[in-house]
Protein backbone atom coordinates (compact mmCIF):
# COMPACT_ATOMS: atom_id res chain seq x y z
CA UNK A 1 0.00 0.00 0.00
CA UNK A 2 2.78 2.46 0.91
CA UNK A 3 4.67 2.03 -2.35
CA UNK A 4 1.47 2.36 -4.35
CA UNK A 5 0.73 5.69 -2.66
CA UNK A 6 4.29 6.80 -3.45
CA UNK A 7 3.74 5.84 -7.08
CA UNK A 8 0.45 7.72 -7.45
CA UNK A 9 1.79 10.72 -5.52
CA UNK A 10 4.83 10.99 -7.75
CA UNK A 11 2.61 10.66 -10.80
CA UNK A 12 0.51 13.59 -9.54
CA UNK A 13 3.70 15.59 -9.12
CA UNK A 14 4.75 14.83 -12.71
CA UNK A 15 1.41 15.52 -14.39
CA UNK A 16 0.90 19.01 -13.01
CA UNK A 17 -1.37 20.74 -15.50
CA UNK A 18 -2.95 24.18 -15.34
CA UNK A 19 -6.35 25.04 -16.77
CA UNK A 20 -7.27 28.72 -16.66
CA UNK A 21 -4.34 29.34 -14.31
CA UNK A 22 -5.55 26.78 -11.76
CA UNK A 23 -3.77 23.50 -11.21
CA UNK A 24 -5.92 20.55 -12.29
CA UNK A 25 -3.48 17.97 -10.88
CA UNK A 26 -2.01 19.93 -7.99
CA UNK A 27 1.46 18.98 -6.84
CA UNK A 28 0.40 19.34 -3.21
CA UNK A 29 -1.97 16.37 -3.67
CA UNK A 30 1.00 14.39 -4.96
CA UNK A 31 3.06 15.38 -1.95
CA UNK A 32 0.19 14.45 0.38
CA UNK A 33 0.07 10.99 -1.24
CA UNK A 34 3.86 10.67 -0.98
CA UNK A 35 3.63 11.66 2.70
CA UNK A 36 0.84 9.11 3.25
CA UNK A 37 2.84 6.41 1.44
CA UNK A 38 5.91 7.08 3.56
CA UNK A 39 3.74 7.05 6.70
CA UNK A 40 2.29 3.67 5.70
CA UNK A 41 5.78 2.27 5.10
CA UNK A 42 7.03 3.63 8.42
CA UNK A 43 4.19 1.89 10.29
CA UNK A 44 5.56 -1.44 9.08
CA UNK A 45 9.28 -0.78 9.30
CA UNK A 46 11.74 1.58 10.93
CA UNK A 47 13.61 3.19 8.03
CA UNK A 48 15.43 6.43 8.81
CA UNK A 49 15.56 7.33 5.11
CA UNK A 50 11.78 7.14 4.75
CA UNK A 51 11.43 9.20 7.94
CA UNK A 52 13.69 11.93 6.51
CA UNK A 53 11.78 11.89 3.20
CA UNK A 54 8.52 12.19 5.13
CA UNK A 55 9.76 15.33 6.92
CA UNK A 56 10.81 16.95 3.64
CA UNK A 57 7.53 15.99 1.95
CA UNK A 58 5.55 17.70 4.74
CA UNK A 59 7.32 20.97 3.97
CA UNK A 60 6.69 20.40 0.26
CA UNK A 61 2.95 20.00 0.93
CA UNK A 62 2.86 23.41 2.61
CA UNK A 63 4.99 25.19 -0.01
CA UNK A 64 3.23 23.67 -3.01
CA UNK A 65 -0.07 25.29 -1.95
CA UNK A 66 1.46 28.54 -3.26
CA UNK A 67 1.40 27.00 -6.74
CA UNK A 68 -2.28 26.08 -6.94
CA UNK A 69 -2.81 29.28 -8.88
CA UNK A 70 -0.35 30.10 -11.66
CA UNK A 71 -0.49 33.78 -12.59
CA UNK A 72 0.23 34.45 -16.23
CA UNK A 73 1.69 37.77 -17.25
CA UNK A 74 2.63 38.73 -20.74
CA UNK A 75 5.24 41.07 -21.95
CA UNK A 76 8.96 41.34 -22.22
CA UNK A 77 9.60 41.72 -18.50
CA UNK A 78 7.68 38.86 -16.94
CA UNK A 79 8.86 39.44 -13.36
CA UNK A 80 8.17 43.16 -13.58
CA UNK A 81 4.65 42.50 -14.89
CA UNK A 82 3.94 39.90 -12.20
CA UNK A 83 5.32 42.28 -9.59
CA UNK A 84 3.06 45.07 -10.82
CA UNK A 85 0.03 42.80 -10.89
CA UNK A 86 0.54 40.80 -7.69
CA UNK A 87 3.16 42.77 -5.78
CA UNK A 88 6.91 42.24 -5.57
CA UNK A 89 6.61 40.45 -2.25
CA UNK A 90 4.42 37.79 -3.89
CA UNK A 91 6.95 37.28 -6.70
CA UNK A 92 9.87 36.91 -4.28
CA UNK A 93 7.93 34.54 -2.02
CA UNK A 94 6.97 32.36 -4.99
CA UNK A 95 10.51 32.23 -6.38
CA UNK A 96 11.95 31.54 -2.94
CA UNK A 97 9.38 28.81 -2.34
CA UNK A 98 10.14 27.33 -5.75
CA UNK A 99 13.89 27.16 -5.01
CA UNK A 100 13.26 25.56 -1.61
CA UNK A 101 10.87 23.07 -3.25
CA UNK A 102 13.46 22.07 -5.85
CA UNK A 103 16.07 21.47 -3.14
CA UNK A 104 13.67 19.61 -0.86
CA UNK A 105 12.35 17.50 -3.74
CA UNK A 106 15.97 16.57 -4.48
CA UNK A 107 16.28 15.31 -0.89
CA UNK A 108 12.97 13.42 -1.06
CA UNK A 109 14.22 11.54 -4.13
CA UNK A 110 17.54 10.83 -2.42
CA UNK A 111 15.93 9.49 0.74
CA UNK A 112 13.36 7.38 -1.10
CA UNK A 113 15.92 5.78 -3.43
CA UNK A 114 18.38 5.21 -0.59
CA UNK A 115 15.60 3.85 1.62
CA UNK A 116 14.58 1.40 -1.11
CA UNK A 117 18.22 0.38 -1.62
CA UNK A 118 18.83 -0.21 2.10
CA UNK A 119 15.58 -2.14 2.46
CA UNK A 120 16.36 -4.21 -0.65
CA UNK A 121 19.73 -5.11 0.89
CA UNK A 122 17.95 -6.66 3.88
CA UNK A 123 15.83 -8.76 1.50
CA UNK A 124 18.84 -9.85 -0.57
CA UNK A 125 17.32 -8.15 -3.60
CA UNK A 126 20.64 -7.14 -5.12
CA UNK A 127 19.25 -6.05 -8.48
CA UNK A 128 16.73 -3.74 -6.80
CA UNK A 129 19.42 -2.30 -4.55
CA UNK A 130 21.71 -1.54 -7.51
CA UNK A 131 18.81 -0.15 -9.51
CA UNK A 132 17.84 2.21 -6.67
CA UNK A 133 21.36 3.59 -6.43
CA UNK A 134 21.51 3.91 -10.22
CA UNK A 135 18.23 5.86 -10.29
CA UNK A 136 19.69 8.26 -7.76
CA UNK A 137 22.78 8.72 -9.96
CA UNK A 138 20.54 9.39 -12.97
CA UNK A 139 18.57 11.96 -10.99
CA UNK A 140 21.79 13.76 -10.01
CA UNK A 141 22.84 13.83 -13.68
CA UNK A 142 19.44 15.24 -14.59
CA UNK A 143 19.83 18.05 -12.04
CA UNK A 144 23.32 18.79 -13.40
CA UNK A 145 21.77 18.96 -16.87
CA UNK A 146 19.21 21.48 -15.68
CA UNK A 147 21.91 23.64 -14.10
CA UNK A 148 23.96 23.43 -17.29
CA UNK A 149 20.96 24.29 -19.49
CA UNK A 150 20.20 27.32 -17.33
CA UNK A 151 23.80 28.41 -17.68
CA UNK A 152 23.60 27.99 -21.46
CA UNK A 153 20.29 29.85 -21.50
CA UNK A 154 21.78 32.82 -19.64
CA UNK A 155 24.75 33.03 -22.01
CA UNK A 156 22.48 32.16 -24.94
CA UNK A 157 23.69 35.08 -27.01
CA UNK A 158 26.96 33.30 -27.64
CA UNK A 159 25.73 29.73 -28.05
CA UNK A 160 22.15 30.17 -29.25
CA UNK A 161 22.43 27.11 -31.51
CA UNK A 162 22.83 24.89 -28.43
CA UNK A 163 19.69 25.88 -26.57
CA UNK A 164 17.07 23.93 -28.54
CA UNK A 165 19.05 20.68 -28.89
CA UNK A 166 19.94 20.87 -25.21
CA UNK A 167 16.29 21.34 -24.22
CA UNK A 168 15.24 18.38 -26.36
CA UNK A 169 17.94 16.18 -24.82
CA UNK A 170 16.94 17.37 -21.34
CA UNK A 171 13.27 16.61 -21.99
CA UNK A 172 14.08 13.08 -23.18
CA UNK A 173 16.33 12.56 -20.15
CA UNK A 174 13.58 14.00 -17.91
CA UNK A 175 11.13 11.40 -19.22
CA UNK A 176 13.65 8.56 -18.81
CA UNK A 177 14.64 9.56 -15.26
CA UNK A 178 11.12 10.04 -13.95
CA UNK A 179 9.58 6.99 -15.64
CA UNK A 180 12.45 4.83 -14.39
CA UNK A 181 11.89 6.22 -10.88
CA UNK A 182 8.23 5.24 -11.10
CA UNK A 183 9.28 1.77 -12.30
CA UNK A 184 11.67 1.51 -9.34
CA UNK A 185 8.82 2.20 -6.94
CA UNK A 186 6.65 -0.43 -8.66
CA UNK A 187 9.48 -2.97 -8.50
CA UNK A 188 10.00 -2.19 -4.81
CA UNK A 189 6.31 -2.80 -4.14
CA UNK A 190 6.62 -6.26 -5.75
CA UNK A 191 9.96 -7.33 -4.28
CA UNK A 192 9.88 -5.82 -0.80
CA UNK A 193 7.10 -7.53 1.06
CA UNK A 194 6.69 -6.09 4.53
CA UNK A 195 4.57 -8.22 6.87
Amino acid sequence: MGYNLLFVGYLFFLIEYYYMNISVFPAFVGYILIYAGLSALLKKENNRYYLAAKKFSLTLIILSVLFLYHPVASGKYLLTNLGAEFGCFFVFVRWGAFLVMVIFHFFVIYYITTGIAKRAATFDADSLEKKAYRRWEWYKLFICGIVLSNFVYFIGIYVSGLILPMLVILFVFYCIVHISFLMLIKQASREIRIP
